[in-house]
């Protein structure tokens, strides 16, 4: 009878320690993460910190306001689709941007060749352009003045990329999935990139000295 109870005594206690094990191997991480933000420079913890709370602000204001309301992207989605038809007018007879209700497409010589749908109008690229910013060190009439300047290039360069496209899926439709998903993406993608690279130019100097 005792070694029964004895027996179930231990196994009761080791389960214990099995839970105590696991719980502790899930709070080592955390208190890893935790103590590597504590060792970090104060200019690093802030752009952290800033950069949190934007992405979490983004995506309630993503999910609960633009995505029903389809604003900005249904007025992205037409601007983006007029300036891509103004581009190729310049090498097609007929380009039509024509409004489909949820895609804008490019019609060039009565030929639907191209759909804008609010995920290609680049509203998430222009988001994190400035969220970026927000967060890195700098003063605010040129933080201002970068972020007008980024969100009407972002919105040419993806203007190009779809007159790039319309060109590709018209006259070389076998490039047009690699450049689609791949090449012009990763180009659009440089250019953001150096957007903050400028910004931060300045910046970077003064530290040097």
């Amino acid at each position: 009878m005792k070694s029964g109870i004895n027996k179930s005594l231990m196994n009761g206690a080791c389960r214990h320690i099995c839970a105590n094990k696991r719980y502790f191997c899930c709070l080592m991480p955390i208190t890893a993460i935790v103590d590597r933000y504590k060792q970090m420079p104060p200019y690093l913890k802030g752009f952290l910190l800033k950069a949190t709370i934007l992405m979490v602000v983004w995506q309630f204001l993503y999910h609960l306001v633009f995505v029903p309301t389809g604003i900005p992207d249904q007025q992205l989605k037409t601007l983006v689709g007029n300036i891509t038809a103004k581009m190729l007018s310049l090498f097609y007879n007929d380009v039509q941007a024509v409004d489909m209700g949820y895609t804008t497409t490019i019609v060039v010589n009565g030929r639907r060749t191209l759909g804008i749908a609010p995920a290609c109008t680049g509203l998430e690229l222009i988001a994190l352009y400035i969220g970026v910013l927000v967060c890195l060190p700098g003063n605010r009439k040129r933080m201002v003045l970068f972020i007008a300047g980024g969100i009407v290039g972002i919105c040419l360069i993806n203007s190009l990329r779809c007159a790039l496209l319309v060109w590709i899926h018209t006259d070389y439709k076998m490039l047009f999935d690699i450049a689609h998903k791949w090449v012009f993406k990763l180009a659009v993608y440089f250019a953001v990139f150096g957007g903050w690279y400028l910004y931060l130019k300045p910046y970077g100097k003064r530290v040097e000295e």
